[in-house]
């Protein structure tokens, strides 16, 4: 990045921290991770480098930035405010490294976009890359120049309207699935994970997968021992844990009080709750409902919202829980006696 810029107002923009595929080649047999092996790609030690937010650190390892969109400022340039490619060339003018990019003209035919396509592929090519590129890439995004234009399309909860991205076919690694185990996100949401015969994929050992819902592993019909196919993203395996991304058990685990109440309800709650595991008793309900909504939605139908009104009848939770855990215990010694 460039320590000093002429534009001296308000200037947001957003981009990419990444890594030099060639720095990375001079950078790797010297740098090592928190487990005192050798960084195995350009992406790991790229993201590990940023998250630390140490300015140092990033220099020492060569982080570069790439500046692909322009969010407040040069409005002065009234000849180039509402295209975006027009100011991302000013932001080059400024000293800072752009998003390489191809302009598609309205009236293009098919064979012209094959060839702005193909030449865009041969750019993540490592072989035809070259010193004047040198940018891991893994895809290409589509997106309207004129501001004005994207800006009338909206967005989502999750992203713009005024572009589609699209990733490159990855290559698939075969493994031998092995077991799945429940894993509990930064959400608490307990999710379960597929385990695998370790594979490197992009010079990193992979052995840990995601597999979403009940659902999706009954599609799969994974079983102990059948042989899998996975990838980064997109394939069978939908999401990866990069083996430096997992994180350890803590060694030392902080002492907890816990009330006798407290405990003797949890073990309650546990024998009550206890009964053999049958994935078939499960149902994604959540995606049965949306797939209703939407086919309502196609046939022109009214979609009725839930009533979220509050109720006036407020109950004590923990009474009614003991209540119900003791009712639930007593009709077990009924059948049992």
């Amino acid at each position: 990045m460039p320590l000093s810029i002429p534009y001296k107002e308000r200037l947001v923009i957003t981009g990419e921290g990444f890594i030099h595929k060639s720095d990375f080649e001079r950078l790797k047999d010297r740098l090592t991770g928190s487990d005192g092996k050798p960084y195995r790609n350009a992406r790991n030690l790229a993201s590990g480098s940023i998250r630390s937010l140490d300015a140092a650190a990033c220099r020492e390892r060569e982080v570069s930035f790439c500046a692909f969109n322009v969010l407040e400022g040069l409005a002065e340039f009234e000849d180039s405010r509402d295209s975006r490619n027009s100011l991302l060339s000013i932001l080059a003018e400024f000293g800072f490294e752009v998003c390489p990019a191809v302009y598609i003209p309205p009236d293009a035919k098919a064979d012209h976009i094959e060839s702005k396509i193909q030449k865009m592929t041969e750019l993540a090519d490592s072989k035809v890359c070259g010193a004047d590129f040198d940018i891991p890439i893994d895809g290409m995004v589509l997106r309207f120049d004129s501001f004005s234009y994207s800006a009338g399309l909206g967005r989502t909860g999750h992203h713009y309207n005024d572009g589609i991205a699209f990733k490159f076919e990855d290559d698939t690694y075969e493994t031998v699935f092995r077991t799945i185990e429940w894993q509990t996100g930064r959400s608490g949401e307990i999710a379960p994970v597929a385990v695998f015969d370790t594979v490197e994929i992009d010079g990193c050992e992979v052995s840990r997968a995601s597999l979403h819902n009940l659902t999706f592993i009954k599609g799969l019909e994974l079983h102990p021992g059948c042989r899998i196919l996975v990838s980064k993203e997109g394939m069978i395996v939908k999401t990866l844990f990069y083996h430096d991304e997992i994180a350890a058990v803590p060694k030392q685990v902080p002492k907890v009080t816990l009330d006798r109440n407290e405990l003797d309800m949890a073990k309650m709650l546990v024998d009550s709750m206890t009964k053999p595991f049958v994935p078939e008793d499960f149902k994604d309900e959540y995606q049965a409902r949306l797939r209703d909504a939407i086919m309502k939605k196609i046939q022109g139908k009214e979609i009725v919202t839930a009533d979220n009104s509050e109720s006036g009848n407020v109950i004590d939770l923990m009474e009614a829980l003991q209540k119900s855990l003791e009712m639930s215990s007593g009709k077990k010694k009924k059948g049992t006696a």
